[in-house]
């Protein structure tokens, strides 16, 4: 919980930033409040400062508040090191990412036609995502989802428009969920100033560290667990002698 930092910040120990990691993220830039509680296979891309620093796929959690679920916690430390620095943070969703932004679009605009003049947008929809998150999409492309199709060269240009939204909707990272949402936390003692083979610190000697004090984290599989575990061996093991 960060209560012991001060003590050993005492003996002059750097720390590198402490932010929560695993852990979901409040956005906006979509109707979260329409989709939540929706999950969907997805991929996820984490944007700092207009530059794409990492992806993953798996099922995403959309909230109230915004962006859960595994995928999102895989590419945590990237967002929360960013929006402590203070720099624009956004995710890129793609909801099909099983499809090439080429087939996508070929498949919508074959379905368009087939459904031209007795389908509405909803309905064309209908089977390929969750209704509440197809409907909060055509209405994030200005799209009536249930307008009848009405094939004419504003429709096309709808297609195009949905296309991308789904490969490619950009939402806005505006907070970290607090440390009592997250499974872990990133960043920590500078490793420079620990002997990596015993734990202990350089600067006090017989004071030995482990687990997340360290700035050692990892994505969700059991590694967090597993340095714990691990650490907590070396540092017992060597303090022990």
């Amino acid at each position: 919980d960060g209560s012991f930092l001060p003590f050993l910040k005492g003996f002059g120990h750097r720390f590198n930033p402490i932010v929560p990691a695993l852990c979901g993220f409040n956005c906006d830039g979509f109707s979260f409040k329409k989709v939540s509680g929706v999950r969907t296979d997805a991929s996820v891309t984490a944007i700092v400062n207009n530059k794409e620093l990492c992806s993953d796929t798996g099922e995403l959690q959309l909230t109230d508040y915004g962006l859960s679920g595994i995928p999102v916690f895989q590419i945590s430390r990237f967002l929360s090191m960013g929006l402590y620095e203070k720099a624009d943070v956004k995710v890129k969703i793609d909801f099909m990412p099983e499809y090439s932004n080429e087939k996508l679009h070929n498949m919508l605009t074959e379905l368009v036609e087939k459904s031209n003049g007795f389908k509405s947008w909803i309905q064309m929809l209908s089977g390929l995502l969750n209704s509440k998150l197809s409907t909060a999409l055509l209405e994030q492309t200005k799209i009536n989802p249930t307008a009848i199709i009405n094939i004419d060269k504003n429709d096309i240009k709808k297609v195009d428009l949905l296309s991308t939204t789904i490969k490619s909707l950009i939402v806005n990272v505006k907070s970290y969920r607090d440390y009592e949402f997250a499974q872990v936390c990133a960043g920590g003692i500078n490793s420079e100033e620990i002997d990596i083979k015993t734990l202990e610190s350089k600067l006090v000697p017989g004071m030995f560290f482990a687990g997340e004090i360290l700035d050692v984290d990892g994505i969700c599989g059991g590694y967090n667990l597993q340095w714990a575990w691990t650490s907590g061996y070396i540092a017992g093991l060597n303090a022990g002698k």
